[in-house]
């Protein structure tokens, strides 16, 4: 039986190209410009082959060029399923190009690293454009979302803008029984909603700061006072070689308690090293862990 390897899924489609796109769809100024610019970009690429044609960078520009033309949703706006790392209900967009707080975060940023698949562009990039010009459709994926979940908030991108995080914070006021959080680098974004809008935060939302951006108008400390600010995550470059190994072991390595000494070495004192597995923790969502930093190694 075929079995497609992920390079299959980007016959003539790099990460180059990949972020020039990204770029454009950014820049559009309606859903139709932002049609047509996919729609040329899966025009240039050649048809698919062997026997799943469709899984290929043309397929699904073409999807999503034809369904944000539409204005309907071509992929799920919220991935129910998760996976092993995050057993959550999540929702991205587009990374880089809706992180107005980016830093040296861009230079290895590892949502990029997902961009192997089409599926997963062409979703982040149908959430980037229906959050800025038909947020109804968010709302309205929201709002059929099953009873009390735990969701996670931008696996891939930011909050981009003000009015993006006025409305999170309008659809967790309507949805109470969903447990959301993420990380983020919007902090003048955030805190400027927070101060004109105090009693309008939902009780069911937890932030968490995430380094690596590039310095902004309001300090972490500012953050860290906040109430719904959980504490900082951040990454570290950590000395962890496993025996007989190269490098890190990618998610092997939450299991070697010698990587997590690696972690501790390098990090403040109270911090937590992330276990890895979401599912098994949840701290990051959780403010009675409140003030500790978690910390993970740079991989």
């Amino acid at each position: 039986r075929y079995k497609p390897k992920p390079l299959d899924y980007v016959p003539q489609f790099t990460r180059k190209t990949a972020l020039k796109l990204g770029h454009a769809i950014s820049q559009s100024e309606s859903l139709e410009g932002a049609a047509e610019i996919i729609y040329l970009a899966a025009k240039r690429l050649k048809k698919g082959q062997g026997p799943f044609p469709n899984r290929t960078w043309k397929y699904y520009l073409r999807r999503l060029a034809h369904g944000i033309k539409q204005g309907r949703v071509t992929s799920a706006v919220f991935n129910l399923k998760g996976n092993v790392k995050l057993p959550f209900v999540s929702f991205s967009t587009l990374p880089i190009f809706t992180c107005p707080g980016r830093g040296e975060c861009v230079n290895y940023c590892y949502s990029l690293k997902a961009w192997r698949y089409p599926a997963t562009f062409t979703m982040q990039a149908q959430n980037t454009l229906f959050m800025k010009f038909a947020p109804s459709l968010i709302k309205d994926a929201w709002m059929a979302l099953p009873y009390d979940l735990k969701v996670r908030l931008y696996v891939d991108g930011d909050i981009d803008s003000y009015q993006t995080f006025k409305l999170w914070a309008w659809l967790l006021r309507k949805r109470p029984d969903l447990k959301a959080y993420c990380y983020t680098k919007s902090w003048d974004i955030v805190a400027n909603y927070a101060r004109n809008h105090p009693d309008l935060i939902p009780k069911n939302f937890v932030v968490n700061l995430s380094d690596g951006g590039r310095p902004q108008k309001t300090s972490a400390e500012e953050m860290l006072e906040l109430p719904f600010v959980r504490g900082w995550f951040k990454s570290v470059p950590v000395e962890y070689r496993p025996h007989g190994v190269a490098g890190n072991i990618g998610f092997k390595r939450y299991e070697d308690p010698n990587y997590h000494k690696a972690v501790m070495k390098v990090s403040p004192k109270g911090a937590l090293s992330c276990p890895g597995l979401c599912g098994d923790c949840h701290a990051c969502g959780d403010m009675s862990f409140r003030g500790r930093t978690i910390v993970n190694g740079i991989h």
